[in-house]
């Protein structure tokens, strides 16, 4: 009976390790880029790249099928660094289907993809600020509670990039595909789902949203190092920076330990059962923060060029208000430093600071209005770009207003403008010409989306604000405006009789009512170059 038993047992034991060794690795061997996870959206009408890793080499299979049926498939290498990339023939929109990448050992599906447009949206706060209310700084978007409850569409969905840093170009990136549910869309960004929303209703077809914005950040810490090196002015940027590390070498030597202290201590706290507030604060990285060049782009932008994207679209701006002159160079030679990274020159869209602050009793200077014009001389300046303005929906008391449902809405229209082609009004009226005569200062405007009109309180209709005129004293005074037959804008002052200069929307917060028939607002504008001094504002 015993050797019985010991036969059994043994039998029993080579089996197990049979099993143990037949069986799969606990890991999967075929890691996808995180963007190709399940519930993703993939770019409608043009080739599709996919790219990830893999444990075993040989030849990557990747199929997209639709109930078994394979609609398109391709196949690539496993390099010898693990890395794979495999681009399918272009499908058009549909779905859900499924993702089959496998190779000789394993398959992988990824399930519930969909086929539509795909857009990035960047940025800061304003971008990043979600659809509810988000701590002290974000009260949430306009009638947020409903805005949640009525959201369910399994065709607008969302990836939100985990926030990163990295002093050098990254390969991955962290987050996770949702769709638009009353579950989900709270922790949206509130801009990028309103243009999914409304894109999807003009287009009809899926529409995926990839969000990477970073509260208080400059342009310069979306750029590649390369390109702010490529200009003298904005490599300072980057001179400035490596010198801040440089003069401080015992920081950046006792960061790891630093941070191997705190991740213990934090530990322990958790542990304990202490409340985040109560945990000891984490150390701050010396070669990396929101206010470093190049970081945010290393870690949040290169692991997705490549991929198959219709277009950019950015609201940012608020962090370069100290150099209003410098956003005409950085700006530029962002977007030229990602159309290169994805070899595409997609639409880049982007928005024009809202109002905020105290208006002013007085019309005059202002580093905030500075920067809304070097946002306007950026679509000069940028190939196949478009800005649309938020000006008039801002707030006195934050600099993150509520109402990103306007915001959302003029994107989607210049989206559907500039990338498909479709005749929509998007573009604000704007100042193309001044002529000062007999003491007056005549405007003329072009304005796509129809006639001038004064919008506003009933009993303020019949008042132009937001104009002001000075004479060669440089003085500015508010100003009396008529719009006449032609369209054409009259501006006087019995304060200026022989006006030299004039301005339209000229302050952190200014009080203009001149729209255009579609809604949209006449863009601020001033007519002179002058350098003034004044106050800071942030």
């Amino acid at each position: 009976m015993d050797l019985i038993r010991f036969m059994r047992c043994f039998c029993t034991l080579g089996c197990v390790l049979l099993l143990v060794l037949l069986a799969p690795p606990a890991s999967a061997q075929i890691e996808p880029a995180g963007i190709f996870a399940s519930g993703a959206v993939l770019q409608r009408d043009r080739p599709i790249a996919i790219w990830g890793t893999a444990m075993s080499a040989g030849l990557l299979r990747a199929e997209i099928r639709d109930d078994g049926q394979v609609i398109s498939s391709g196949a690539g290498n496993v390099n010898a660094d693990g890395t794979w990339r495999v681009t399918l023939p272009a499908l058009a929109a549909g779905g859900p289907y499924v993702l089959s990448l496998r190779t000789d050992t394993e398959e992988l599906l990824v399930e519930d993809v969909l086929v539509g447009e795909i857009w990035l949206a960047s940025g800061q706060s304003n971008m990043n600020m979600l659809v509810r209310p988000n701590g002290p700084w974000s009260a949430g978007v306009l009638d947020y509670e409903q805005v949640i409850t009525s959201s369910s569409n399994s065709r607008v969905r969302l990836f939100d990039v985990e926030t990163g840093y990295s002093t050098t170009p990254g390969s991955q990136v962290l987050g996770v595909w949702r769709s638009a549910r009353p579950q989900t869309t709270g922790e949206f960004s509130g801009v990028a789902y309103f243009f999914a929303k409304r894109l999807h209703e003009a287009l009809g077809v899926p529409v995926g949203v990839i969000t990477a914005a970073v509260g208080g950040t400059s342009a310069a810490a979306w750029t590649p190092r390369e390109a702010l090196l490529a200009d003298p002015d904005l490599a300072e940027i980057v001179a400035a920076y490596e010198s801040r590390l440089v003069r401080f070498p015992a920081e950046l030597a006792s960061w790891p330990q630093r941070l191997a202290q705190w991740e213990a201590e934090s530990g322990r706290a958790r542990a304990a059962g202490l409340p985040e507030p109560a945990r000891p604060p984490s150390p701050k990285d010396p070669t990396t923060s929101i206010g470093s060049p190049f970081i945010l782009y290393n870690a949040m932008i290169h692991p997705l060029a490549g991929s198959s994207i219709r277009g950019v679209i950015w609201y940012q701006g608020e962090g370069d208000v100290r150099e209003p002159v410098r956003h005409t160079k950085l700006l530029p030679a962002m977007v030229s430093a990602w159309r290169g990274a994805w070899k595409q020159d997609f639409p880049f869209i982007y928005v024009q600071l809202a109002n905020y602050r105290q208006r002013p009793a007085q019309p005059g200077a202002s580093n905030v209005a500075e920067l809304r014009e070097a946002q306007a001389v950026v679509q000069d300046l940028i190939p196949n770009s478009a800005m649309i303005t938020a000006v008039d929906v801002g707030e006195a008391d934050t600099i993150h207003p509520r109402n990103k449902q306007e915001v959302g809405r003029r994107l989607s229209l210049a989206a559907r403008a500039l990338a498909y082609g479709q005749q929509v009004s998007w573009r604000g009226p704007r100042v193309v010409s001044v002529e000062f005569v007999a003491g007056a200062a005549h405007v003329v405007v072009d304005a796509d989306g129809g006639e001038l009109e004064v919008r506003g309180p009933e009993a303020d209709r019949s008042v132009i604000r937001g104009f002001a005129l000075a004479g060669e004293d440089r003085v500015w005074h508010w100003a009396d405006a008529r719009i006449d037959a032609n369209g054409r804008i009259t501006v006087s002052s019995a304060r200026v009789a022989r006006p030299v200069a004039m301005r339209y929307g000229w302050a952190a917060n200014p009080e203009c009512n001149v729209y255009d028939k579609s809604g949209l607002p006449l863009l601020p504008f001033r007519s002179d170059a002058w350098n003034e001094p004044h106050e800071f504002v942030e």
